[in-house]
């Protein structure tokens, strides 16, 4: 009588990949995905995962693992665009109603209400250029992510 294996533990490295299509991988190949994912490095990740910087960097340079990081990479940049956009939608939201309180207090007979409400205009407008610039930037990583999942590779230092 034979035995199905499908959804028992990988009993080697080989077998944790899934083969050649790269789909199925152990727990702790699981686990040493996300840890560098989330951009531990090689000796971090071991040392969360249990196991030597140097097995890490040998299934990093596994192909199908390599390309898993990368996907999951891309997946994580996708996610963190998400919640950024939707920090500045709310932001949006909120700083058009305080816009129009400190509209109203521009036109206040205490100049010091004036300079004051001014003030926080001009803060406003600020902090929300650096929100768009993070929503730029996470776009940007998950294209670099999405790209390296598809095979291409970042040069190792960008000019400066």
């Amino acid at each position: 009588m034979s035995v199905d294996r499908s959804d028992s533990a990988p009993s080697s490295p080989q077998d944790a990949t899934g083969g050649a299509s790269g789909t199925r991988f152990s727990p702790e190949d699981e686990a040493l995905l996300e840890a560098l994912a989330a951009g531990h490095s090689a000796r971090d990740a071991g040392a969360v995962v249990g196991v030597s910087e140097r097995s890490v960097v040998r299934r990093k340079s596994n192909p199908d693992f390599a390309a898993r990081l990368e996907a999951r990479k891309a997946e994580i940049a996708s996610e963190r665009i998400a919640v950024i956009q939707g920090l500045r939608d709310s932001k949006l939201r909120l700083a058009a109603q305080a816009d129009q309180a400190l509209a109203d207090l521009l036109s206040h007979d205490d100049p010091a209400i004036r300079l004051a409400a001014a003030k926080q205009l001009t803060a406003a407008t600020q902090s929300l250029g650096q929100l768009d610039i993070q929503v730029r930037l996470a776009e940007l990583e998950r294209q670099i992510a999405e790209s390296a999942a598809e095979g291409w590779a970042a040069p190792s230092r960008w000019p400066e």
